[in-house]
């Protein structure tokens, strides 16, 4: 059953996001929810509306309806699907649009013989995943068991990251619900796009997780009902470390984006020591959200050069899970993670590049 859990930041007390949250999903599912009233909520203000309407037009006025003594004439209709029009709708209806150009612009396939599965576009890769084998996880297992000490001191933050961790990135950015909507707005888009691709890897190659190779594991968070890899903690986090380090001025390239990308690591690091995740699932996790957050700059336009670089996953044939060094704070991408050479992207989502020039205002 889903339950409602309200998410409120500091001095900000007329402001408050709902997040619907079905127990074992990551926390990109977390959808806002418009907290508007309308007439329409209360009998008692519809019968008033009705009441107050026909006093109001006894001294007539229905003659005129839509002329030039009404409202000054019937208004200009606008262009025609112009990406500024976005800004006329209600959150609801652009969240849907929005949602609608990202899942149009990627597709999705697994070569069942090879275990590849891949995310690509028009103009190319955007991210492929290959499935380890059924030993690497097996060997993987003492990573995962010795984690178990750090549950304790991390248990605050594990439970509380069940959950949107807006929190924890409002801290670092410096993000105010009142002042910065539209950010929001786009974090959330790329967030609903990002879920849809985790669950369709996820899907696709099927990954155990650890308490399915031991029951020694334990969790002490409830198991997601989904497949181990790629860690869609992981990947939602660090796209958002990503995107924030691009939108909030002074972040890219200086020690916020560095903030950022810790933080997106702690959070992908607290799910292996909830006992739900593999280190590895963490590895291909960062390398499948940085891939999304690139492809995101780049089709819409602010990425430096409009260029971006396909990323793959796939672990050497002498690759040995219980070697460790999987550290997910580090700066480079993790073991079995490669770079293609860099591909044009042409704008190709006007609509989140509408939000995203908005949102760029919202930071001095």
């Amino acid at each position: 059953m889903a339950t409602t859990v309200e998410l409120s930041f500091p001095n900000q007390s007329s402001f408050s996001r709902r997040f619907a949250h079905a127990p074992g999903y990551s926390f990109s599912q977390a959808q806002a929810v418009a907290a508007t009233g309308g007439p329409g909520e209360d009998p008692m203000v519809s019968s008033a509306l009705v009441e107050t309407r026909l006093a109001l037009l006894q001294g007539g006025g229905l003659d005129a309806m839509g002329g030039p003594g009404d409202r000054g004439g019937p208004p200009e209709m606008p262009a025609l699907d112009q990406p500024a029009a976005l800004l006329r709708w209600g959150e609801q209806p652009r969240a849907a649009l929005l949602t609608f150009e990202l899942l149009g612009s990627v597709r999705f396939g697994c070569d069942g013989k090879t275990g590849e599965a891949r995310l690509s576009c028009p103009t190319g890769l955007i991210a492929s995943l290959t499935r380890p084998e059924s030993d690497y996880f097996l060997a993987q297992l003492p990573l995962v068991e010795a984690q178990t000490p750090r549950r304790e001191p991390r248990l605050n933050e594990i439970i509380a990251q069940t959950q949107a961790p807006w929190p924890f990135f409002a801290s670092v950015v410096g993000l105010q619900p009142g002042r910065h909507k539209r950010s929001i707005e786009f974090i959330d888009t790329a967030l609903a796009l990002t879920y849809a691709v985790v669950m369709s890897f996820k899907h696709a190659l099927a990954c155990p997780r650890p308490h399915e190779y031991s029951a020694a594991i334990q969790p002490v968070i409830e198991v997601p009902q989904h497949a181990t890899l790629p860690a869609g903690h992981a990947a939602e986090s660090h796209l958002m470390a990503r995107l924030f380090s691009a939108l909030v001025p002074g972040f890219e390239g200086h020690q916020g984006a560095t903030y950022l990308r810790r933080l997106a690591g702690r959070i992908s690091e607290n799910r292996v020591i909830a006992g739900v995740h593999f280190p590895i699932d963490l590895v291909a996790g960062r390398l499948l959200g940085e891939a999304v957050a690139d492809y995101l700059l780049a089709g819409l336009g602010a990425m430096a050069g409009g260029r971006r670089q396909p990323r793959r996953f796939v672990l050497p044939a002498d690759a040995q899970g219980g070697q460790g060094g999987f550290d997910p704070m580090a700066a480079g991408p993790g073991v079995g993670c490669y770079l293609d050479e860099a591909i044009a992207q042409p704008l190709c989502l006007p609509l989140l590049a509408e939000i995203f020039a908005q949102a760029r205002k919202e930071w001095p």
